[in-house]
């Protein structure tokens, strides 16, 4: 039978069962992942009526934004809009659009929502 060699700074799983463990052992990871979560919808992704929306899209851009807010919180947590630029939603559109529930409509629902976000000037 042969040695195996051993793993620099492992613990001995003896070791490792014996450490105790608070109320508090999980906070940590568990603060780190909702840290992004203590943004507010309206910061993640702005209301319609707080955009200047064309009165003819306001029905679809809010769709839009509903979309945006579920189908993309499915996978991840849906970023910040403003968090990217809009090179970089051209980009990450694409390949976040090929959720097979996402019909054409659905979409354009969403990519004229982040435009509206990020290109203002380009929907009025």
């Amino acid at each position: 039978m042969t040695r195996s060699t051993p793993i620099p700074n492992r613990q001995p799983a003896a070791a490792i069962a014996s450490t105790p463990r608070g109320p508090c052992a999980g906070i940590v990871p568990a603060v780190s992942t909702l840290v992004p979560a203590c943004m507010t919808l309206e910061q993640i992704a702005p209301p319609i009526a707080s955009l200047t929306a064309p009165p003819n899209q306001t029905a679809s851009l809010k769709q839009g934004r509903l979309i945006y807010l579920q189908a993309c919180s499915r996978c991840h947590a849906a970023p910040h809009i403003l968090k990217y630029t809009p090179a970089q939603w051209d980009t990450i559109l694409p390949g976040m659009m090929d959720e097979p529930d996402l019909t054409a409509t659905h979409r354009g629902w969403v990519t004229a929502y982040i435009n509206l976000c990020t290109r203002p000037a380009r929907l009025q």
